[in-house]
């Protein structure tokens, strides 16, 4: 299947679907897809934040692909709003959270007032984040792929096409 661009007219104006096989088996449909993840690369290296509270003096731009973000209040954000993964060159996820977005050109986004280690790894927020890191902003377009326990370890083979089309279909 050719790789979907989300930023076409193709793939974001149609529903996609979602199916996934084991091993021989036959592909079987999990679920549709409406829209893409908001997703971008950092432009400026993190340095090492406090854990468990606010961080209100770093501050790193992100590009994003497609997409925008908005600022949200300390509540919204301590409720789980504008909550994102940063992978760092060693393939680790940080999960952060943000209270201020700020556009400062084209598809880049300053981001500020900053809660770090928020899924548990707080040990990496003790570490520098160099640019260039992985950024996926964690909303209701992030969704897990399984929720059943006899999945984990499993070999599994995707597809994601067009909900109109069959997975055979080479689109």
């Amino acid at each position: 299947i050719k790789e979907c661009d989300w930023s076409s007219d193709v793939c974001s104006s149609d529903l996609m679907a979602l199916w996934r096989a084991s091993g021989d088996a036959s592909f079987t449909f999990v679920r549709t897809v409406d829209r893409a993840a908001i997703m971008g690369v950092t432009l400026d290296p993190l340095p090492a934040g406090p854990i468990g509270r606010l961080d209100r003096a770093n501050s790193f731009r992100v590009s994003l692909g497609s997409g925008a973000l908005a600022s949200v209040s300390e509540a919204r954000m301590f409720a789980g709003a504008n909550a994102a993964a940063l992978r760092g060159p060693e393939g680790a996820w940080e999960i952060i959270g943000f209270t201020n977005a700020e556009l400062v050109g084209g598809r880049t986004w300053r981001l500020s007032h900053l809660l770090r280690g928020l899924g548990g790894e707080e040990f990496l927020a003790a570490r520098t984040l160099t640019a260039g890191a992985d950024f996926v902003l964690l909303d209701e377009a992030v969704t897990p792929l399984t929720s059943s326990l006899g999945d984990l370890g499993a070999s599994l083979t995707w597809r994601i096409g067009p909900a109109s089309l069959d997975h055979a279909d080479p689109a």
